[in-house]
């Protein structure tokens, strides 16, 4: 469930936000929102991530790489699960903030947000890791090697 605790503080901010409640869950039950918040299910990254100056999610692998792919810098709020390590191992590539459990508060989002979309060197860690992915060969490449 998305909690208040980290919409409310995003929702002031001077950029779009895009809320996603998880796929079969009612964005309605969130009530209304202000004209820059978008509720949704479930958004696409490859049509989202293009358009996005940076994330806020709990910090799944699949969605921290796919960010990267596209040069963006990561608010990780890890719940559990692999979460947790995905966040400190990004953190620590510079390319994330991260806002563990016991720290998570409205304050604490938005100043984290406010960092993430103002800091340029997490910007540019994270295009530099965007560039390192471009450069790497495809999965065809990559299997022509190994049988050639």
């Amino acid at each position: 469930m998305v909690r208040s605790t980290v919409r409310r503080p995003l929702r002031d901010l001077p950029v779009n936000v895009l809320v996603t409640v998880g796929p079969g869950s009612d964005p309605a039950r969130l009530g209304p929102q202000p004209p820059n918040v978008f509720l949704t299910d479930f958004a696409p990254h490859a049509l989202v991530l293009p358009r996005c100056s940076g994330l806020v999610t709990q910090g799944g692998a699949g969605t921290i790489v796919a960010a990267l792919c596209h040069g963006l810098p990561h608010l990780v709020l890890p719940q559990g699960a692999d979460q947790f390590v995905n966040g400190a191992t990004a953190e620590r590539a510079g390319v994330a903030i991260v806002v563990p459990p016991a720290e998570l508060t409205a304050e604490t989002v938005r100043a984290a947000a406010l960092r993430l979309l103002d800091d340029p060197v997490l910007t540019a860690n994270a295009r530099a890791v965007q560039t390192e992915i471009n450069g790497m060969p495809d999965a065809d490449a990559v299997l022509t090697e190994l049988a050639g």
